[in-house]
């Protein structure tokens, strides 16, 4: 149990850790119920939380979540604050059928697991469905398998009407394999009934409907699992694994969320991993130290990994190093080259902040050195090499590993491009090349130059994407 010396001081931090609070909601006459609080403890979390939101403005919070607020201070007495302020705002819903992880305060629906239906010697696998009704919309996530047809589409019912309204597909644009993701706006409450039909028509003009039965159930919040998963919390991140085991493997499905809100990522992996050469940074060790490497799961991404765990002794620790990052739609700055002639290279040392303040996820590493640009020949293009530095990455344990690079072009050039023979200097191409540290320094551009202008200066916008969140995690497995 937590030293209650430490409750006050406790409660401020898991207050002024909270962001948001007129969107939150509480009830104070049915808090301690289940955490067995005194009536004394339950009038100084209501004496505490009063006095720092203010009495005069209690009435106006009355949306939902503020019960999960107030019941995260009755944890604070339990478990401390770092681990609180993760479970507190419930933010992060957890779709079972796919893995994905979205970030929703409000319910969403999902699949609890796929659903494959066959064909002839073919199979169709409903991957993923996720009914999200605060944004009015569906997602949905399908896969086939060996499935001969001519033509084919798909239909989505909701209480009997297509929200899809889908026209026939040729068999000649996606084969009989393939990977699709289907989304539209939608209405939805719990308990609607939901259909998802894909129609396959053959060369003599016979359909086939093929019937996906979706009964979808409430997700839960990532955080909710977390309190009886494995986790551990490092640099503002929390990764817990879903364990089971077959014969002498362990498998692990690795899940990882921010504790902060407006730290905002996505999974590329948990770790620079390569297992067709056996170069993994994810390990194993049981209770007399002995050490194994992750391995790899057919058929799924880097999220799922085993280990093979014969002659260990539990308890296990799984042990993570590093993640690997990303995040889209980032700001950034916009950058003008000099006016260079073909093969002609210039130092630039020019030291540029692309930190966007609506996430936290760009605030430790912000600062990119260009050192230099080459401009070299390029055909119906203007081609240019650069070379970057991340100066933060030698002290910040988030670390850039890459940026993103886009045109810069007005409202006004991309109209008079649309409307005419009007070919504005544009960015038509990028590539990059890793170092050997694992981090993208080597940026090629190509601009094109349909109008042969031989004296230029390209511009761009370079924003934050990739980066690495430095460890290490440390799963315990009983």
């Amino acid at each position: 149990m937590k030293d209650k010396n430490n409750f006050d001081k406790d409660i401020y931090d898991l207050i002024d850790n909270m962001e948001n609070l007129e969107k939150l909601d509480f009830d104070f006459e049915n808090i301690g119920e289940e955490e067995n609080l005194s009536s004394g403890d339950i009038e100084k979390i209501k004496e505490k939380t009063y006095e720092k939101i203010g009495n005069q403005n209690i009435k106006k919070y009355k949306i939902k979540s503020l019960s999960r607020f107030i019941a995260s201070i009755v944890l604070v007495a339990f478990l401390g604050t770092t681990a609180v302020i993760a479970i507190a705002s419930q933010l992060h819903k957890y779709e079972p059928s796919s893995g994905r992880i979205i970030k929703s305060e409000t319910p969403i629906y999902t699949l609890s697991e796929p659903i494959t239906k066959k064909f002839n010697n073919g199979e169709i696998t409903l991957t993923s469905f996720i009914i999200n009704p605060e944004e009015e919309e569906f997602q949905a996530l399908e896969e086939g398998c060996n499935v001969n047809y001519e033509y084919i589409k798909r239909e989505v019912r909701i209480n009997g009407k297509d929200i899809l309204e889908d026209d026939y597909e040729s068999s000649e644009n996606r084969g009989s394999d393939w990977t699709t993701s289907i989304g539209r706006p939608c209405e939805y409450k719990e308990g609607d009934k939901v259909e998802y039909s894909v129609i396959l028509k053959d060369k003599s003009g016979k359909e086939t409907t093929i019937n996906f039965e979706i009964t979808p159930s409430e997700a839960t919040s990532v955080e909710e699992y977390n309190r009886n998963l494995p986790n551990s919390t490092n640099n503002n991140v929390t990764i817990s694994a879903m364990t089971k085991e077959e014969k002498n493997m362990l498998y692990a499905d690795l899940i990882a969320i921010s504790t902060k809100e407006n730290m905002n990522f996505e999974i590329d992996s948990f770790g620079d991993y390569n297992f067709e050469n056996n170069k993994v940074n994810i390990f194993l060790t049981d209770v007399k130290g002995k050490k194994v490497k992750a391995e790899a799961v057919e058929n799924s991404d880097g999220s799922k990994i085993k280990f093979n765990t014969e002659g260990l002794q539990k308890p296990f620790i799984i042990e993570i190093n590093e993640l690997n990052v990303c995040s889209n739609d980032l700001k950034g700055e916009v950058i003008t080259l000099p006016d260079l002639n073909i093969n002609e290279e210039k130092s630039i040392n020019k030291l540029i902040d692309i930190e966007d303040k609506s996430n936290y996820l760009t605030k430790e590493s912000s600062k990119v050195l260009l050192k230099s640009v080459k401009r070299v020949d390029g055909k119906e293009t203007n081609n240019y090499k650069l070379t970057f530095d991340y100066p933060d990455n030698e002290t910040s344990a988030i670390k850039i590993k890459g940026v993103d690079i886009q045109p810069d072009i007005s409202l006004i050039e991309l109209i008079k491009g649309m409307i005419s023979t009007y070919n504005p200097m544009n960015l038509s191409g990028t590539s990059q090349q890793l170092s050997e540290d694992g981090i993208y320094k080597e940026i090629n551009l190509e601009f094109s130059n349909k109008d042969n202008k031989e004296h230029v200066k390209p511009k761009f916008e370079i924003r934050g994407y990739a980066y690495i969140i430095e460890g290490p995690w440390k799963l315990e497995i009983k």
